[in-house]
């Protein structure tokens, strides 16, 4: 299974979204607040930084993007393990955010069209471009 980039972008603003609300709205106190809002804050910036249909300014490259989301997982996974006087329920939905945020991260497509094409052949001719560099390299990779 792989995520396209649009879809991956569904799931940053999702992801930020939850993030910004979940401790206020759980009654959540102390690191675990502060470590959601300054993620959610983290993942709405990198997100607008990113050459995707979501972003707004292309300063990162997708595999760049994915690699900080990797890396938050990876960070969420660690603060749920060592958070110990945070309220259990917290910590699961730590470990469960970073679970997330790696699986995303492995799953999502490293290569997508870049913004300027979409914007100047529509989004359409950016999916079939998609599908005719995976149609290459098939090609590229079949037994001669």
């Amino acid at each position: 299974m792989t995520l396209t980039p649009r879809i991956h972008g569904l799931i940053d603003w999702a992801a930020t979204a939850l993030l910004a609300a979940a401790p206020t709205a759980l009654g959540w106190r102390g690191d675990t607040r502060r470590l959601m809002h300054a993620a959610s804050a983290g993942t709405a910036a990198y997100a607008l930084a990113t050459d995707y249909e979501w972003g707004a300014a292309p300063l990162l490259s997708m595999e760049q993007h994915l690699a900080l989301d990797a890396a938050q997982g990876a960070g969420f996974l660690v603060a749920a393990l060592s958070l110990r006087r945070e309220p259990l329920e917290a910590r699961i939905a730590m470990a469960a955010f970073g679970a997330v945020a790696i699986a995303a991260a492995a799953f999502t497509e490293r290569h997508p069209v870049p913004r300027a094409r979409q914007r100047r052949y529509g989004r359409d001719s950016a999916i079939l471009s998609r599908r005719e560099a995976a149609a290459r390299l098939s090609l590229a990779d079949a037994p001669q």
